[in-house]
């Protein structure tokens, strides 16, 4: 049987502190330790031995670093999540208007929303375009044939001008709430009604996105994952530095399952 091992507390929160002891358990190298940590995502092992694991849990904990194994068919998962595109509330929960019309929203008490997450990352796009340096040579050298030869070469055919690529980033954001019960959440800030929030409506969605989880924070007792204290101490998102969707899934996993396991449970 597979375990995986899970760090108590956010790991990236003492992340110099961890590494050292990380490094001396696996006799690695500090950056090897550091990059095991930040690609764990709250994990520290996802497919070991039961013996094994006991072992780095155990000189963890010798070294003050709290930490538990789980076998990996005991891992709970949240219910796949549903896209939200607005919500209503009052002071004892809210109602998530969902996309699907076959999804039907129920009313959440505050009580239950366990998990507020923010998340995003950079995505490279590529645009093909013509490539107007190229095209103009190729058209010059096009009129200087028809010139000089007479050949009835006709300037500018598209099919002959030159594309190129070019490459830009764009910063994509995303949201999820997750319930005790599992419930599962997910948003896109840019294409979300935030009517919902009445007066404190602002006039842009970053604003909007921020006084949400404010909002859900004074209201609930929730807990929040790594972006989600990004955005609400003012800064980017971008810093929390997510590289793909799969990261900010880890993490949701390792929150719902370090909450979800008591101590007596494990």
């Amino acid at each position: 049987m597979s375990y995986s091992i899970l760090f108590r507390e956010f790991p990236l929160d003492h992340l110099e502190t961890i590494a050292e002891v990380v490094s001396q358990i696996y006799q690695i190298t500090l950056f090897d330790a550091r990059t095991k940590i930040r690609r764990g995502w709250g994990f520290l092992e996802n497919n070991i031995a039961e013996e094994r694991a006991r072992e780095i849990v155990d000189g963890l904990a010798s070294r003050n670093i709290a930490a538990f194994s789980v076998p990996n068919k005991a891992l709970r998962e949240t219910n796949p999540p549903k896209m939200m595109m607005g919500f209503e509330s009052d002071v004892g929960g809210f109602v998530p208007r969902l996309q699907l019309k076959q999804d039907q929203a129920s009313y959440i008490p505050w009580q239950q929303v366990l998990i507020l997450a923010a998340g995003g990352f950079y995505e490279e796009i590529v645009r093909h375009q013509l490539d107007p340096t190229k095209s103009c040579t190729s058209s010059m050298l096009e009129a200087s044939i028809f010139m000089v030869a007479g050949l009835p070469i006709r300037l500018g055919d598209k099919k002959k001008k030159t594309m190129k690529d070019v490459k830009s980033n764009r910063f994509i954001s995303f949201g999820q709430i997750v319930t005790s019960q599992g419930d599962a959440f997910y948003f896109n800030p840019d294409r979300f009604d935030f009517s919902g929030l009445g007066n404190q409506k602002q006039l842009n969605v970053s604003l909007n996105y921020r006084v949400m989880f404010s909002e859900f924070l004074r209201l609930c007792p929730v807990n929040l994952n790594w972006g989600a204290r990004f955005l609400l101490n003012n800064q980017p998102l971008s810093m929390a530095n997510y590289l793909k969707t799969k990261d900010f899934e880890t993490e949701l996993r390792w929150m719902f399952n370090v909450i979800s396991f008591s101590e007596s449970s494990i």
